[in-house]
């Protein structure tokens, strides 16, 4: 049995909850409501991504990224070191716990 099969559930819920939901904000942010009703291709909302407001929004949210990443570093290798240094008995249960909300 290839290695690859025990990735299929994992790319398939990557597939659902990650590549789906871009693709919808992809297609709303490159259309725009036509007056006849339709779906026209337009730059006019990426244009608009460009505007100060917006450009601190995002470095806004960068910045608050780039602070829960180093809480989760900081959070995160003491618990590694915790679970690989002591012998546990329900250790693969601790693992999945941790793996769980992947």
């Amino acid at each position: 049995m290839k290695r690859s099969v025990f990735a299929t559930p994992y790319l398939i819920w990557m597939a659902i909850f990650i590549l789906v939901p871009l693709g919808i904000i992809v297609y709303y942010s490159m259309t725009a409501a036509a007056p006849d009703g339709g779906v026209v291709f337009t730059l006019d909302n990426l244009i608009k991504a460009f505007d100060p407001l917006y450009m601190g929004i995002l470095g806004r949210s960068v910045w608050l990224a780039f602070i829960a990443t180093c809480v989760c570093l900081l959070i995160g290798y003491p618990v590694a070191l915790i679970l690989t240094s002591r012998n546990f008995k329900k250790g693969s249960l601790l693992i999945i716990l941790f793996v769980l909300p992947m």
